[in-house]
């Protein structure tokens, strides 16, 4: 195994505050701050992901049915803790079926139906995608779905911070939106399809053209990353040669009149 071993970290602290004794025996309790979520990322190192939380009682039915009932707020964001977990430790494979689907049905819905086109380029079919899915997901989850298929090392070095301003460093989302684009273009053909013959596709066919589009969207982003930074090495040289020679004179002082 090569690179760098994934450790544990704690993702998340709670609080006890502090108060008087509600058992005088047991005397006061101390106020204090402990790690109550781990998390083990062993994605990078071709073993599972794990979770730990300090607290197994809101994972039982009977402790939730309770709080859904006295606190509806509090259990809506505990079945979001749960959709989270869940989404954290699905497979490479499982989180690509969730895109996958999740694409191939915004292309059937509001606002996918109108903004998608097979006649946009892939960068603005992306573009349009990045912003339904937006609406569908959380960004970090649908950045999680496009990061599988980058290696590790790009991925990391794409999102690290970089130096600022960096104007030849594309951001992430330059991937996120030639991939979804590029997975739409080989979609958008099959749906039509199926809607004009009442039809049904199979997963495995979806399956296969999303690879073909992933394909595609990287070879085009390739080709315009390409072709861009030709043209800011044409812009380089104008730039360098921007300033007048005879920048000796004082523009910001003005002309003196005469006296």
């Amino acid at each position: 195994m090569s690179g760098a071993q994934p450790r544990p970290q704690a993702i998340a602290h709670a609080e006890v505050l502090g108060q008087p004794p509600l058992l005088y025996q047991k005397g006061p309790v101390a106020s204090k701050s402990f790690p109550c979520i781990g998390a083990y990322d062993g994605q990078t190192a071709n073993v599972g992901r794990v979770v730990v939380d300090s607290t197994w009682h809101h994972w039982m039915n009977l402790n939730l049915v309770g709080l859904e009932a006295s606190a509806p707020a509090d259990y809506a964001r505990v079945q979001n803790y749960f959709r989270n977990v869940a989404l954290w430790l699905a497979t490479a494979s499982q989180r690509g079926r969730m895109l996958l689907r999740i694409l191939w049905g915004s292309i059937f819905v509001y606002p996918g139906i109108e903004e998608y086109s097979v006649r946009h380029p892939v960068w603005m079919l992306g573009r349009s995608a990045r912003d339904v899915l937006g609406r569908l997901a959380p960004h970090c989850t649908v950045r999680e779905w496009i990061g599988d298929f980058v290696f590790e090392k790009v991925r990391r070095e794409m999102l690290d911070p970089r130096p600022d301003p960096c104007l030849t460093c594309p951001p992430f989302e330059l991937v996120e939106v030639f991939f979804l684009g590029g997975i739409l273009k080989e979609l958008l053909p099959m749906a039509h399809a199926v809607q004009t013959k009442q039809g049904q596709v199979e997963e495995d066919s979806l399956a296969t053209a999303a690879l073909k589009g992933v394909q595609r969207g990287h070879e085009e982003m390739v080709t315009l990353y390409r072709e861009s930074l030709e043209r800011g090495r044409e812009r380089l040289q104008l730039f360098e040669e921007a300033l007048p020679k005879d920048l000796e004179r004082n523009l910001f002082a003005g002309e003196r009149e005469p006296r």
